[in-house]
């Protein structure tokens, strides 16, 4: 059985010849944000290296347990003593105007920061706090390669005291009052990534790309403060520019062949096993799928899995947390060059293979 997933032409907006492509360096640019008449918190920058050395520490734990060794975490631009460079940008109306307290800003408060700072665009990832409005939510959104830049986020700065050391859990203590879970997740959505719930399994508590901490303390445990890095997760973002420090200004996005390929589902073990042989123009590390069933908990819950392929292009992947309801599993395969994608038209999960599945009689049958 040979299934093309979609697509195995692609349009690529600017292509590059193979061999030509030139890795350039990446940078996360911490930008801080206010209205012109309030000012910045004096300990922003201590705070700003306890959450990048924070950060840093838990993507390195988690993708080295998973088996994804870890490269240059969270490129910060830095200053010479090695600390973090925030780039404070102070707005032109007051707070009593209202002009930054809805989702939006985020676009002038980065170009003001290129042109004040004369930041180069190509890159960059915007980490943007912002301090003294009433925005009350957070936004992450993608672009790796765009023309503005690999992404954004829009963040709360909460200004509260104690020192944030690594060993606090990250939905515990000063961690918590930051809402550092939240500013590790928005960065996550920088990189692509969907929302990809805990896996029972695990036993980890909540997971990064899953929900808040105060929605999962009402569903499943009042007092847990553990969160953890899925593996489907360190997959994703393994080869990212945010995780290693380079980036290509074209990425090449891939040919992709599925051939041989067999979903089967085994009753006895309640599982879904997904099984075949990537035949693609780049070198894949590693297979991705979300199950999003039609009835269940909702967006922030879906499980997440993934394995590494043979060298030969040939994988297995098991789904195993099912619900009983009918749904489709998502399929990524994830690039040495940092894309992930199922059909090669894109990147991101907007652009996977999908497998349907009903449930039927407390019965699973997946595929055509």
């Amino acid at each position: 059985m040979v299934i093309r997933f979609l697509s195995v032409l692609l349009v690529v907006t600017l292509p590059l010849v193979p061999g030509t492509v030139r890795a350039a360096e990446a940078k996360v640019r911490i930008v801080f944000f206010t209205p012109k008449d309030v000012e910045p918190p004096a300990n922003v920058p201590q705070r700003m290296q306890e959450i990048v050395e924070y950060g840093r520490t838990f993507y390195g734990k988690w993708m080295q347990r998973w088996g994804y060794e870890p490269g240059n975490l969270l490129p910060v631009d830095q200053n010479k003593d090695g600390t973090p460079v925030v780039y404070f940008v102070k707005g032109a109306e007051t707070v009593a105007s209202g002009a930054y307290d809805k989702i939006g800003i985020q676009g002038p408060i980065r170009e003001q920061a290129i042109a004040q700072y004369k930041i180069p665009r190509a890159g960059s990832t915007w980490w943007i706090f912002v301090y003294g409005t009433k925005l009350g939510v957070s936004r992450g959104y993608g672009g790796y390669a765009d023309k503005k830049g690999n992404g954004y986020t829009l963040l709360v700065w909460n200004d509260v005291p104690g020192k944030l050391t690594p060993d606090v859990p990250l939905a515990g203590g000063v961690a918590d009052k930051l809402n550092l879970k939240g500013y590790l997740h928005e960065f996550g959505h920088t990189m692509s990534l969907p929302h990809i719930g805990p896996m029972n399994r695990h036993r980890s508590g909540m997971s990064l790309m899953g929900p808040n901490a105060r929605t999962y303390r009402r569903a499943r445990s009042r007092t847990e403060q553990k969160v953890y890095l899925t593996p489907a997760v360190a997959a994703l973002i393994w080869k990212q520019p945010q995780m290693t420090g380079q980036f290509e200004a074209r990425p090449r996005l891939p040919k992709i062949e599925v051939t041989d390929f067999k979903p089967v589902y085994e009753a006895k073990a309640k599982r879904f096993v997904l099984s075949g042989k990537l035949k693609s123009d780049l070198k894949a590390h590693s297979v991705v799928a979300i199950d999003i069933p039609e009835k269940g908990p909702g967006e922030y819950w879906k499980k997440g899995y993934s394995n590494r392929l043979e060298p030969n292009g040939e994988f297995e992947l098991v789904v195993d947390e099912l619900l009983p309801s009918s749904g489709v599993v998502k399929v990524v395969f994830c690039f040495e060059n940092g894309v992930f994608s199922g059909t090669g038209k894109g990147i991101g999960f907007r652009h996977a293979a999908e497998i349907p599945y009903k449930f039927v009689r407390n019965r699973y049958t997946i595929g055509n």
